[in-house]
């Protein structure tokens, strides 16, 4: 059996010797790694890059959609204000109102009932002539109407009782605020006038209040104001004649 001689000396040169390879090796090894980790640091960072620069894209598309809306809405609204003034200035001028309203109501009415254009027109145009009257006013008293005040005393009739005039008002308030039984005269009064043939007109204001009715071939004019005694109202009529 050949005998072997071990070298403690050559065993320890031999593994000083392949140690730097191990070093090289495991260097290597870390290089790689933080290579590797490296580039993938920047693939995800270019990822995250671009999927901010997409939300970014996203978000300046969502603010100009919502500006051109925004504008789109503005000029809607535009138009419907232009519009809408358009349409008060159309009703403004086509519709009747105050004092027209209530004439052109009176000559619907004559024209429905029959009456010829003819008619109207030569009573329009003769009201523009000077009238002939019978410059003998007559006046009467009566109480205005309130939904608390008594129903005696009423009402005045002229032309031989075939014009009625009645009034209603707002009751008056005393200093406790509790209404009283006359009428307040710096409130609105309303004014009903019927003729004899069921024909009547309303007028509604604060006293003095002046109104007219046609009854059998005559213009009686009324003119109306608050009298002395508390609740009562005293009207004047003079009749005319017409064309």
């Amino acid at each position: 059996m050949p005998l072997t001689i071990l070298d403690p000396n050559g065993r320890r040169h031999q593994r000083r010797s392949g140690r730097p390879w191990l070093w090289f090796g495991a260097l290597a090894v870390l290089v790689g790694m933080l290579g590797f980790a490296y580039n993938l640091g920047g693939d995800i960072a270019r990822a995250d890059l671009e999927l901010a620069r997409r939300q970014v894209g996203e978000l300046e598309g969502a603010v100009a959609t919502a500006q051109a809306q925004s504008a789109t809405a503005r000029s809607a609204a535009e138009a419907a204000a232009i519009k809408e003034q358009e349409w008060q200035k159309r009703y403004s001028s086509e519709v009747p109102a105050g004092e027209l309203k209530p004439l052109l109501d009176q000559m619907r009415a004559h024209l429905n009932a029959g009456v010829s254009p003819d008619r109207i027109a030569l009573l329009l145009r003769a009201a523009g002539q000077p009238r002939t009257c019978d410059n003998s006013p007559v006046s009467r008293r009566f109480l205005v109407r309130t939904p608390i005040s008594a129903r005696a005393n009423d009402s005045a009739s002229f032309g031989n009782n075939t014009i009625t005039l009645t009034a209603e008002g707002k009751p008056a308030v005393n200093a406790e605020g509790k209404p009283e039984a006359w009428f307040d005269p710096g409130q609105p009064v309303t004014i009903l006038v019927a003729g004899l043939g069921g024909e009547s007109s309303m007028h509604s204001a604060v006293l003095p209040i002046h109104a007219s009715a046609v009854v059998q071939g005559s213009e009686y004019r009324f003119s109306v104001v608050a009298a002395e005694t508390r609740g009562f109202v005293v009207v004047t009529a003079d009749r005319c004649k017409l064309p």
